[in-house]
């Protein structure tokens, strides 16, 4: 009976410690993102080029342009221009920090293009073209975990 009682003020000790409350030291901020729909002006371009974690949307049309979707501080420090007929998606600075601070914001780029002769992607996202690639001839590369799907008819590709 002792064992038993001993036991039992034993577990019921541990138990009731155990479920103390915790307080952090300091506030946390968890700060929401909000999210942004911005549209930008880019033209005469026929490939793009873009890395890191955003998603690039091309669909294939009569039209040029770009409109980012997602967090707004994100999009904020993202740059576009067209550089050698190529639409340049970038972070003002290097895409690694980029990277890292806006790992868990999701960004997507939707680009309307007339025609794609080169498509890019480095680092971890992925460019999707809707519509098929009707060209002589297309350039594509690809580096780091990230994905390119395109449907293609050209008589020269370099990938």
């Amino acid at each position: 009976m002792k064992k038993t009682f001993l036991s039992f003020s034993l577990i019921f000790a541990l138990a009731v410690t155990s479920f103390q409350p915790v307080f952090a030291a300091h506030p946390i901020n968890i700060g929401l993102s909000k999210f942004k729909k911005e549209g930008r002006d880019v033209k005469n371009f026929n490939g793009v080029a873009s890395g890191g974690p955003i998603d690039v949307i091309i669909t294939l049309g009569n039209t040029e342009g770009l409109r980012f979707e997602g967090d707004a501080e994100a999009i904020s420090t993202l740059i576009t221009e067209v550089v050698s007929n190529k639409l340049v998606i970038r972070p003002k600075n290097s895409w690694t920090s980029w990277a890292k601070k806006y790992e868990n914001k999701k960004i997507t780029a939707y680009v309307s293009a007339k025609t794609l002769k080169s498509l890019t992607m480095s680092g971890n996202g992925t460019m999707l073209v809707k519509g098929k690639i009707q060209e002589n001839s297309l350039a594509a590369t690809l580096s780091g975990s990230g994905s390119i799907t395109a449907s293609v008819d050209v008589n020269s590709f370099v990938g």
